[in-house]
């Protein structure tokens, strides 16, 4: 239960499966029912990018959550991305990229990335992702996450910054 102030507090988790990628995208999971409902959708991991700020501004118990996910074969991942800060977004992008990469490639994961809203961080690593490992030209992976998720504000000039820097 939420009891503190969030301005960006959404009521129910409503995500965006990302077509046929096994990538799903929303608001943060608060509840043993939330994540009962993505195990009913099929998501066998979830790559949480919310900052440990972010949980402590909110009352999110992470440990409490990882418990409710592996209670259900989730596994949970937590890459910690500050929006708040540029630099640390693409500092940080890559490697949420990649942990993405090794749930859904190495691990066969149907993956539920989420941050706060679902709006920007997520669909930014997704981006990402798209980008790096699919070789999707950024601008085409941010018309095809916005195509199932039309809430989606990534960050798309991160995006391409770290794609220029790492795409082999």
């Amino acid at each position: 239960m939420i009891d503190k102030a969030d301005a960006n507090f959404v009521g129910g988790l409503f995500f965006s499966k990302i077509g046929d990628t096994g990538i799903y995208i929303g608001p943060y999971p608060q509840t043993q029912d939330d994540a009962k409902a993505l195990y009913s959708a099929g998501i066998t991991g979830v790559l949480n990018v919310q900052t440990e700020k972010d949980h402590n501004s909110r009352s999110i118990d992470w440990s409490k959550m990882q418990t409710y996910y592996r209670q259900l074969q989730i596994e949970p991942v937590w890459s910690q991305i500050d929006d708040q800060n540029g630099g640390e977004l693409e500092l940080k992008l890559h490697d949420a990229a990649n942990k993405l990469y090794e749930m859904i490639t190495k691990k066969q994961l149907k993956v539920y990335v989420y941050c706060t809203t679902g709006m920007n961080r997520a669909p930014t690593v997704v981006l990402a992702y798209l980008s790096l490992f699919y070789g999707m030209d950024p601008l085409i992976a941010e018309q095809y996450v916005k195509s199932h998720r039309s809430v989606s504000e990534p960050n798309l000039a991160a995006v391409v910054r770290v794609v220029q820097q790492f795409r082999k």
